[in-house]
């Protein structure tokens, strides 16, 4: 693979050796959404011979059903049981998928000699000078560049550890990593009901999209048990039950078994991406198009739906014209 100097600053005899097999840990404190976009970067780095590790959030904890990683789960009000796991485990490198401080002083503090992130150059000129002290490589990500899907930016993180030209939507290798095992297809669309509907949506408005989507389709609606006393608001409204998934095995196979999904771009939408089932994705007012093409789902058929505002009959509306396309056409 070519670095250049756009995405990397370290020359070419200082990037590793590519079929060197290492211990590899990866940093990313984020949403869901966050994690499941790194799965095209570890699917090519496994496919090399590395072995990894994750450090995730309190809230992704075995959001991977792969046996190819291991999982740490680093809380920020009990962070010695981790960091100690990371020092005993002794990775030969880190690499940094999250912008904030933390995740550079995990891979500090854990003692890994090779620690690789993103800085901003000149965007962020204090930033990048701190960075520079946390890491040993660097790859240079433009501030506000929405010309490039956040997948393939986070594939940068492994140039030269691999030697696949750019990020994988083979679904063969993608959902085993999500899956413990394949679930049986059905016939249903999955609403996924999140409070990541609101402040730009609400229960009663999710009700009228809940009832359309179901007089046309059968349709599963599916909420984390965290959400109760919404998922129960939109009972109410629409007279439609709400599955409580309490963990992401369920959710996960949910999704990959389902026709198509329904959500707001959140988890689910990046879930659905990597498992390849169809989905409409509605994105709230703020999102521009350029935030919309870099933060889309990743590997499946999707109709983008910008929403600004419509009443709840039109985004019903806009919705089932979504699932309706995406339906009708072959699958990529």
């Amino acid at each position: 693979m070519t670095c250049t100097s756009q995405r990397c600053d370290v020359q070419r005899s200082s990037v590793i050796p590519v079929r060197q097999a290492l211990q590899i840990l990866i940093v990313r404190l984020d949403g869901v959404g966050d994690a499941l976009l790194l799965l095209p970067l570890l699917v090519a780095l496994e496919a090399a011979g590395h072995r990894l590790g994750i450090v995730l959030s309190p809230q992704n904890a075995g959001i991977y059903r792969s046996t190819k990683i291991r999982e740490y789960i680093y809380d920020p009000h009990d962070n010695q049981r981790c960091l100690a796991q990371l020092k005993e485990a002794g990775y030969d490198m880190a690499l940094i998928a999250t912008e904030k401080p933390v995740g550079y002083r995990i891979a500090v503090a854990a003692g890994i000699a090779k620690r690789i992130g993103f800085w901003n150059g000149l965007g962020k000129p204090f930033k990048s000078l701190w960075i520079a002290t946390q890491t040993t490589q660097r790859r240079y990500r433009a501030v506000g560049d929405a010309s490039r899907h956040e997948v393939a930016t986070l594939f940068d993180l492994g140039i030269g550890l691999h030697d696949e030209p750019e990020p994988t939507r083979d679904l063969a290798r993608l959902r085993p990593w999500l899956l413990a095992q394949e679930p049986a297809p059905t016939a249903n669309v999955v609403l996924q009901v999140t409070t990541r509907w609101l402040p730009w949506s609400d229960a009663a408005r999710l009700a009228v999209l809940a009832r359309s989507v179901s007089a046309a389709y059968s349709c599963l609606l599916v909420g984390a048990a965290v959400e109760e006393a919404f998922l129960a608001e939109v009972e109410a409204a629409s007279g439609l039950a709400v599955r409580r998934m309490r963990s992401f095995e369920p959710w996960l196979a949910t999704i990959a078994g389902a026709r198509a999904l329904v959500t707001p771009d959140t988890g689910a939408a990046h879930a659905a991406g990597m498992l390849g089932t169809p989905l409409v994705d509605i994105f709230a007012p703020s999102a521009t198009a350029n935030m919309r093409r870099r933060w889309q789902p990743w590997a499946a058929s999707t109709w983008i739906l910008p929403y600004a505002g419509e009443s709840a009959t039109e985004l019903s509306t806009k919705s089932l014209t979504g699932l309706n396309t995406i339906l009708a056409s072959p699958t990529p």
